[in-house]
């Protein structure tokens, strides 16, 4: 039974009248709660991530809202005469406007208005690509986090999440986002998919390349031999590499071949004991 103090707590985090729902709770028959339909119940890191992902939808729609103002203004300033505030119908109309000066103007007032016009080309691909840049690091974030959810926490060895993607990206696969907005798993430019050609789910795709290879901590303690480089004494395994190209001579020199489980556990081991590892080049 839920003490009093339980129930009470329960009553004000569901918006609902408090001495009726302990009612409900003590009666001996069947009781009927209304519920607002519209209640949200969110924590406190569910609200940071709200408010943290409305701070970049803003600064999104902030860039956005610069470049609209950017053509309504330059639209008055000129007396240009257009509907909307697309930049390719703004550009169009101060041509139009310039060759219908340049008919009673002469050639220096041509040439000015040219330039003004190039000008204003650069200022509105600017807006722009600060616009798009925007969004895509939004886009971006969201890929991430959703990736981020799919990796087991039970990994071995204070395996790190970032850890997994790294090596996963070093044996060709990657993350993008699908044209229904879900997250899909690529390996080698190719969809990840079932014999029915559908997309496999990200957190099945990461479990079963993580299982493989034995990281996933069962309750036993035991290691997978990916806790440090392993390197030989003399030679170019003497010391530890710092880039791609380094560990791949290293681990040929003791025999382990790129592209195999154990090149993995090695590579891990490498970018463990070097957190500033150059995975590309």
């Amino acid at each position: 039974m839920l003490s009093k103090t339980t129930l009470s707590n329960i009553a004000k985090l569901l918006k609902v009248d408090e001495a009726a729902f302990l009612a409900a709770a003590e009666a001996t028959e069947e009781k009927k709660i209304e519920i607002p339909e519209n209640l949200v119940v969110m924590t406190s890191d569910d609200l940071a991530n709200r408010d943290k992902e409305k701070e970049k939808a803003g600064h999104s729609r902030g860039t956005n809202d610069a470049l609209e103002k950017f053509i309504k203004e330059k639209k008055t300033e000129l007396g240009l005469e257009f509907e909307g505030k697309d930049p390719s119908q703004f550009l169009e109309a101060m041509r139009e406007k310039a060759l219908a000066d340049a008919k009673v103007a002469p050639d220096e007032k041509l040439k000015d208005k040219d330039k003004t016009i190039s000008s204003l080309q650069q200022t509105i691909d600017r807006l722009q690509k600060e616009a798009n840049d925007a969004q895509l690091a939004v886009k971006q974030t969201k890929l991430e986090t959703e990736v981020f959810k799919s990796i087991p926490t039970n990994l071995k060895n204070g395996m790190e999440p970032q850890e997994v993607l790294t090596l996963m990206k070093a044996n060709g696969y990657n993350f993008e986002q699908a044209e229904d907005g879900s997250v899909i798993a690529v390996k080698n430019g190719m969809k990840v998919t079932d014999t029915a050609l559908r997309p496999i789910p990200v957190k099945d795709v990461i479990n079963s390349y993580v299982t493989e290879r034995k990281w996933l901590d069962d309750g036993t303690g035991a290691r997978d031999g990916r806790g440090g480089s392993s390197s030989k004494p003399g030679g170019s395994g003497s010391g530890k590499p710092t880039k791609l190209s380094e560990a791949e001579a290293q681990a040929k020199e003791q025999g382990i071949n790129p592209g195999t489980v154990d090149y993995e556990k090695y590579l891990a081991g490498v970018m463990k004991d070097n957190p500033e590892f150059d995975l590309n080049s």
